[in-house]
């Protein structure tokens, strides 16, 4: 079962206090090898897609809670801050594996403003969804690292998707009616593919909008899907329709990142139980294009001041980045090279977007380019994430993906890794450097390329299409 939901918007500060009351037993520090399992008790908290600074006392991962001990996080939410589903993790270097493997997860909603969204889609009910993939044997053998007390299983070993800390739990849904479900996947690192609806009894059968990936609304939405993809740590919001009465299954397939779609074992998420109603059927959602922030403005048209090639291990070990290890919160990839805040960055990906998970902190970035990927529908070029993987078995040729980001306000050293835990644990972890001013906005930059991008909440909107 997840943590609290915790509920903020756009220009408010927020204070948590984390109580680490696990005790000091095995909490064995690393050697001279930093990137192995170590420290299994130690924690901190990371606000996995925030803008918000990764300094001090804010998004810093870097902070280390002991066993018994207490540190108080303060999170100041730019006045632009886009709405959407976020979450918080541990994130300590070393037991990473353990604890997010393990399931210590809570949503963040960073919530709607009135008028930001046509009325239907404000007037939906709103449904969280958080989907956690449990493998035993993946945790006794993180475990087993440090002592043999905690995982102690008789009988099968069988991996779980748990829905809400349930199997397959049920959720009533009236006929004819949208509801808004945010989804969450998290696991040690398996990819949940293709989640789609199943009709599973009587006449029932749904239809799934896309409205936004990782917290970002697409830039015209909503858009018709067949199935969602998320990676862990990925997060999809959908709207969905049903007609007739029955049960639908939410099901959706677990694999190995790299693997064959065709190797996936299939589970049912949720089952949505689709009842009668007297009331009208809602008529179909109109278009439109939701004006944005303006960090999260259209990149296409931007040269971008700084590039950087990333290239993702794919040989052995493969849980490199530009073929290093972590060393330090001080050390970064990029010194020669830094991306300066008031301007736009690109990363291009080189290799390893199939068996990686590729995550950035404080910034989230658009597609530019990407190649192969698995379903053209639901990865478009012009969206936006902050945790990517592109589904797809071993190429046969390259793969490739560029990004493209607004580097907005938050100069210093802004953490890049795999978000498969046992690989960022194994040192896939490192910081790239932003210089410039602290500070420093976009907002001028970007609105020259959209006039319609937001500073403050008061100027958000949409335009029907």
């Amino acid at each position: 079962m997840g943590g609290p939901i915790i509920r903020v918007r756009a220009g408010e500060t927020f204070q948590v206090e984390l109580l680490n009351v696990l005790t000091a037993d095995d909490n064995t520090p690393a050697g001279t090898d930093i990137n192995v399992a170590h420290m299994p008790n130690t924690t901190n908290l990371h606000t996995h897609g925030l803008h918000i600074s990764g300094e001090g006392d804010g998004d810093n991962v870097f902070v280390s809670v002991p066993p018994l001990s207490s540190t108080t996080y303060t999170y100041v939410i730019p006045p632009n801050h886009m709405a959407g589903t976020f979450f918080y993790h541990p994130h300590h270097h070393g037991s990473l594996q353990l604890q997010f493997g393990g399931g210590a997860q809570g949503f963040i909603i960073v919530e709607d403003e009135p008028n930001s969204l046509p009325p239907d889609m404000l007037a939906m009910e709103t449904v969280e969804v958080a989907m956690t993939y449990i493998e035993p044997a993946k945790l006794i053998a993180a475990q087993q690292k440090y002592n043999t007390d905690l995982w102690t299983l008789t009988g099968v070993r069988r991996n779980m998707l748990l829905t809400n800390g349930q199997t397959a739990p049920s959720k009533i849904v009236q006929a004819g009616k949208w509801t808004r479900f945010r989804l969450l996947f998290t696991s040690d690192g398996s990819l949940l593919s293709g989640l789609f609806p199943q009709s599973a009894s009587g006449s029932a059968s749904c239809e799934m909008h896309l409205l936004a990936k990782d917290g970002m609304y697409l830039p015209t939405m909503p858009r018709a899907i067949d199935r969602a993809y998320l990676a862990p740590g990925g997060r999809a919001d959908v709207a969905i329709r049903c007609s007739g009465t029955g049960n639908v299954n939410l099901v959706g397939g677990v694999l190995g990142a790299g693997q064959d779609a065709t190797r996936a074992t299939s589970y049912v998420a949720m089952q949505l139980n689709v009842q009668a109603s007297s009331a009208p059927v809602a008529p179909s959602l109109v278009q439109f294009r939701p004006y944005r922030p303006c960090y999260l403005a259209d990149t296409s048209s931007v040269e971008p001041r700084s590039n950087f090639d990333l290239v993702l291990g794919t040989g052995n070990p493969n849980t490199k980045i530009n073929g290093e290890f972590f060393v330090s919160p001080t050390i970064s990839l990029n010194p020669t090279s830094p991306f300066v805040t008031g301007t736009v960055g690109q990363i291009t990906l080189i290799q390893g977007t199939y068996v990686h998970v590729f995550h950035v902190h404080v910034n989230s970035y658009q597609i530019a380019e990407l190649s192969p990927v698995i379903d053209n529908t639901y990865f478009q070029v012009g969206d936006w994430h902050d945790t990517f993987n592109a589904f797809v078995s071993q190429p046969a040729g390259s793969s490739k993906a560029v990004l493209k980001f607004w580097v907005d306000r938050f100069a210093g050293r802004h953490v890049v890794h795999c978000h498969m835990s046992q690989h960022e644990d194994e040192g896939m972890m490192n910081t790239l450097l932003v210089t410039g001013t602290e500070g420093a906005t976009v907002n001028a930059a970007a609105r020259l390329v959209d006039s319609t991008c937001y500073t403050a909440v008061a100027d958000q909107g949409y335009v029907l299409l």
